[in-house]
């Protein structure tokens, strides 16, 4: 792809934690600012392991992925509220694996009412994404 850059983790030298709370990847990430107009880096799911978290501090916010009919809406508003309370901002997500032709929800208007209000029933403190 042109225009595109990519910088894989490479052998592993001792243990992960040293890495994230190690000042080269600080250091790492600003020549990468500098050098590059966007740094996207990926990390474990956020909630299994503290990889997310520990990174999110040094970038400018976090874009979540999600897979359609795999990843709990739970899950998600658990994730965005450990962000909030770190005070790392939500970018946005991302959406993969979805199908229109096997869920059928778009397309289906009789019972759109009632799918958006159960689905807006059951947000943290009542308040919609």
């Amino acid at each position: 792809v042109p225009n595109l850059s990519v910088m894989p983790r490479g052998k592993l030298r001792g243990t992960v934690i040293n890495l994230l709370y190690s000042p080269r990847l600080t250091e790492l990430l600003a020549i990468a600012r500098r050098e590059f107009d966007v740094v996207i880096i990926d990390t474990p799911p956020m909630l299994h392991l503290p990889d997310a978290r520990a990174i999110a501090h040094l970038t400018d916010g976090v874009v979540f992925v999600v897979r359609s009919g795999k990843t709990l809406r739970d899950t998600v508003m658990t994730a965005r509220e450990r962000f909030h309370q770190d005070g790392i901002p939500v970018l946005g997500s991302i959406l993969n694996d979805w199908n229109p032709k096997e869920t059928g929800y778009y397309g289906h208007y009789d019972n759109y009412e009632d799918d958006r209000a159960s689905y807006y029933s059951n947000d943290v403190a009542g308040k919609s994404s």
